[in-house]
């Protein structure tokens, strides 16, 4: 079974929570769960717990035999370019509701992975797919 990080936006939670359960489901473990760490965040957030965070999140990247990626932004696009970096080799899938081609500004990194395209519903069973 493979080592997985899944990367996506904050306002994704539900969604990254729910692939990461399918893939635990299946066998599979999660290197860093970034959703309990945000939950845990304290008010105001930190720039100590900012930078904690911030090394957390590119260890569990870097220790991954696997990234999925859920639509995010900056954070989102900085783990997979972590992830394609030849020192760490990981493959990357992104799941998408639509390929990088229709998106209106698409990541640069979108077209350096296995892109699988499905509506929401579908994400957690495509993410144990890509791991078969």
């Amino acid at each position: 079974m493979a080592s997985v990080y899944v990367a996506g936006s904050v306002t994704r939670i539900a969604q990254v929570r729910a692939v990461m359960a399918a893939l635990v489901a299946a066998g599979h473990t999660i290197t860093f769960d970034w959703t309990a760490r945000f939950d845990a965040r304290p008010e105001p957030m930190t720039a100590d717990w900012m930078w904690e965070t911030a090394s957390m999140e590119a260890r569990g990247v870097t220790q991954a035999d696997q990234l999925i990626a859920l639509p995010g932004g900056r954070g989102t696009a900085t783990e997979i370019g972590m992830a394609l970096n030849p020192k760490a080799p990981t493959h990357v899938t992104l799941l998408r509701e639509r390929m990088p081609s229709e998106e209106p500004n698409p990541c640069p990194f979108d077209w350096c992975c296995d892109v699988r395209q499905g509506p929401e519903a579908d994400w957690p069973r495509m993410a144990v797919e890509a791991l078969r």
